[in-house]
């Protein structure tokens, strides 16, 4: 008796350990995911920012050209 209980236990503690282990798996493959999206988009919008800057400074000089 003691020792299918201790059996069952034993299964039990496999199985929460197991689960756990593929709920980690799966969480961090969210967040990991989650910050690649954040990421791109931050990268995205950080070479359109230099984009603009470069076509503000470009719009400047061409002024300043047709200026003089």
């Amino acid at each position: 008796m003691w020792r299918s209980v201790s059996r069952d236990k034993s299964i039990y503690h496999f199985k929460s350990k197991y689960l756990y282990m593929i709920h980690n798996i799966i969480m961090s493959m969210r967040l990991l995911k989650f910050y690649k999206i954040k990421h791109i988009n931050f990268r995205q919008s950080y070479i359109k920012h230099k984009w603009t800057q470069l076509n503000v400074t470009k719009n400047i000089l061409t002024k300043n050209l047709y200026g003089l």
